[in-house]
């Protein structure tokens, strides 16, 4: 018979960093409704819309190489994280227990009277999304303090590239 992947076996590993089944399905599925809102609801509901493309392209495809795309660049932060001594684990297991411990610290708080910022409770994806957010932006600020670029270049790289950073 067919074998069955588990929710925690790896299905892919990216940046040396693994993907395991729930994450890919995670990733996948916010992916399918973003490609989903690029069409009609009649297209959307038609019997065939995943297999069926537009000039050659599929929204299956579309949606796939979208979460492929996600996760290099999740992972691709996770790989640096560890690499610059950042201590957070950012594999998909440890997040779900991070985020199970988050709650009841949350639940715990709100019991008490305390106050705390933010949602009584995360989903998965919200904290997944929250804890690479927040990974990507400590990564950001480690990476700039290792550039020694003055204000004067920075002035000057502006100045070159202003069009960039004005609109119409």
């Amino acid at each position: 018979g067919t074998k069955t992947v588990g929710d925690s076996e790896v299905v892919m590993e990216i940046a040396g960093q693994p993907v395991v089944k729930a994450e890919y399905q995670m990733i996948a599925g916010s992916c399918q409704n973003e490609i989903k809102q690029q069409y009609d609801t009649d297209i959307v509901n038609s019997k065939d819309f995943w297999v069926t493309g537009e000039s050659g392209e599929r929204p299956l495809d579309k949606a796939m190489q979208l979460a492929r795309d996600t996760l290099a660049f999740n992972k691709t932060v996770a790989q640096l994280a560890r690499e610059k001594g950042m201590t957070a684990e950012l594999d998909y297991l440890s997040l779900t227990a991070q985020q199970e411990g988050e709650n009841a610290r949350r639940e715990e708080v709100k019991e008490s009277g305390g106050t705390f910022y933010g949602i009584t409770a995360f989903g998965i994806r919200e904290y997944y999304d929250y804890v690479y957010t927040q990974a990507e932006y400590e990564l950001t600020e480690i990476l700039k303090r290792e550039q020694d670029i003055s204000d004067e270049e920075l002035q000057a790289i502006y100045e070159q590239n202003q069009q960039e950073y004005t609109s119409d």
